[in-house]
C-alpha cells in the first residue's frame, strides 16, 4: 500500500501540489453530493486539521466555494468552483485514465479480488485491535 501511496505522492509532486491537496481534490471530484470538511475527515480518515488546511488553501486560491449548511451553521458544504473544476480536470483526468488502464490490464476479476482482499484485511485487522 505504501508503494501505491508513494506513486500518488509522486503524481502530486509532478503537478506541484502536495499529496493531501491531491487527495482532497480527488474526493471532491469523486463525491456525488456536496460534502463537508467533517465528512471528508470521517469518511476518508484524514485528520480534521489537515482537511481544514487544504480547504483553506483551495478556497484562498479560488478552487473551492464554501456554502453554509442550513441545519448547522457551523458546517459548510464544499464544492469545486469553475476554476477548481478546470484545475481538477487537468490534474485528475490523466490520473483517472492511468487508473482505468491499470484496471483494464489486470482485469475486472483481479481488481475485485484486490478490493475484497483489502476490505477483508481491514476488517480482520480492526477485529484484532480490539
Amino acid at each position: 500500500m505504501s508503494r501505491l501511496t508513494n506513486l500518488y505522492i509522486k503524481w502530486a509532486e509532478k503537478h506541484n501540489i502536495n499529496y493531501n491537496t491531491l487527495t482532497v481534490l480527488y474526493i471532491l471530484k469523486m463525491e456525488k453530493d456536496l460534502i463537508t470538511q467533517k465528512q471528508i475527515s470521517y469518511k476518508y480518515q484524514i485528520p480534521k486539521q489537515t482537511v481544514n488546511n487544504v480547504i483553506k488553501a483551495l478556497n484562498n486560491d479560488g478552487y473551492v466555494t464554501l456554502v453554509t449548511e442550513e441545519k448547522d451553521k457551523r458546517e459548510k458544504k464544499i464544492f469545486l468552483s469553475e476554476k477548481g473544476l478546470e484545475f481538477s480536470k487537468e490534474l485528475l483526468f490523466p490520473l483517472f485514465e492511468i487508473e482505468e488502464r491499470v484496471v483494464r490490464k489486470i482485469g475486472d476479476e483481479m481488481t475485485q479480488q484486490l478490493i475484497n482482499s483489502l476490505s477483508t484485511f481491514g476488517d480482520v485487522f480492526e477485529q484484532e485491535m480490539r
